[in-house]
């Protein structure tokens, strides 16, 4: 147990002594570069100057008041107008203190999910803590830390939406996953399997916990604010490749083809295979025999058919992957023994920068199969049974 914990010790070790090098708080420039979007749309909100959320030159304005040694951004900042809600009350505090309070509460969220998920399998105590410490090491989760973003809120919601299915709670369910309006991306293959089997009682949820989350913004910051995002929204295909900094760092379907191949070809592979995964989502979590499994395969899906997911919302797989090898630890079937390898293989496919010297993001190949994997064992299983009744 000891030795699964060595790879984190030494991750987060190293890390937060870059962490803590790397901030010259005199020179006004901090760590978590994402954060300090965050903590600015916080501060905007909490003043309640909604106006300046999607007015570029206004939001710079109030970013280099904060931070003078940091430069302008060159496009207005992405969140939707609620998420500067989560983000007031730290905005009250100092920059330091609200970053360090955010990556510490991040990390306890993420590494509570990961004890719960390996538990929820029945896995002991003592293999469950050593899962727990492979889970520290996540290279996703890393990122979380350096970038400072959000990733634990979309973390919260497939969380809490898993807790609630477990207890047959679909309207629960549906207002936890309500909260992934904060990266709205990765609620793509819920919400298609949703419709697809009809969960209505959990579409309510979803859309009165959005509608709840928009009230409370309209309230604070009033209705214009809505006006000023609608026009945000249409002209977001215009620079939406802005947001791209480095598509070595991407790891969706998306960016594996885009780095391949030119900008035509590689929409139609992305489309293409998006639908495939969204197809063999559907199927999988109508057949499968338990909801964890049902829930891996959908937060898999959603990094996979992401249209813009950088390697720290790949964060969001971690409870995930830790059912996945809590189950499939000691099993002696071949499927099992294939996921294990392949969530494995995540660590190296994160970790090491191959993509930036040969175009090829192998994250995406790995995990591509590690959904293929699961998908196929619980397509067998179904069909086993439907043998069995037959």
């Amino acid at each position: 147990m000891i030795l699964a914990w060595v790879p984190a010790a030494l991750i987060w070790g190293l890390s937060i002594f870059n962490f803590s090098s790397s901030n010259d708080a005199s020179l006004g420039a901090p760590s978590g570069r994402d954060f300090v979007r965050l903590y600015v749309l916080g501060r905007v909100v909490a003043d309640r100057h909604g106006d300046a959320l999607y007015d570029l030159e206004a939001f710079n304005a109030i970013k280099l008041a904060l931070f003078p040694a940091l430069t302008a951004d060159p496009y207005p900042q992405p969140y939707p107008p609620h998420v500067g809600l989560y983000f007031a009350p730290m905005a009250r505090l100092p920059y330091p203190h609200a970053l360090v309070s955010w990556i510490v509460g991040s990390v306890l969220l993420f590494g509570a999910a990961s004890w719960w998920a390996a538990r929820l399998t029945g896995l002991p105590g003592a293999q469950s803590a050593a899962l727990l410490g492979l889970a520290l090491a996540f290279p996703p989760l890393v990122e979380v830390k350096s970038f400072g973003q959000a990733t634990a809120i979309p973390l919260a919601s497939f969380v809490l939406g898993w807790r609630f299915l477990l207890n047959d709670r679909s309207v629960l369910a549906g207002a936890a996953f309500g909260l992934l309006a904060v990266k709205p991306q990765l609620a793509v293959p819920l919400g298609v399997v949703a419709i697809a089997q009809g969960r209505w009682r959990m579409v309510a949820g979803a859309a009165l916990s959005v509608a709840a989350q928009a009230a409370v913004t309209w309230w604070w910051l009033g209705p214009s604010v809505f006006v000023h995002y609608l026009s945000y929204v249409r002209q977001f295909p215009t620079f939406v490749d802005s947001f791209q900094r480095d598509l070595t760092q991407t790891h969706s379907l998306r960016s594996l083809f885009a780095l391949l191949v030119p900008a035509g070809p590689a929409s139609a592979a992305y489309f293409a295979t998006a639908g495939i995964v969204l197809w063999q989502t559907v199927r999988a979590c109508r057949a499968a025999r338990d909801v964890g499994l049902a829930m891996s395969v959908l937060i898999m899906a959603s990094v996979l058919v992401s249209p813009h997911l950088y390697i720290y919302d790949a964060a969001v797989m971690l409870p995930a992957l830790v059912y996945l090898l809590a189950s499939g630890w000691g099993s002696t079937e071949s499927s099992a023994r294939k996921t294990v390898v392949g969530a494995l293989l995540l660590y190296p496919a994160y970790f090491l920068p191959v993509a930036r010297y040969t175009r090829v993001q192998v994250s995406v190949i790995v995990l591509l199969w590690v959904f293929w994997t699961v998908c196929s064992e619980i397509a067998s299983d179904d069909d086993g049974d439907a043998r069995a009744e037959g």
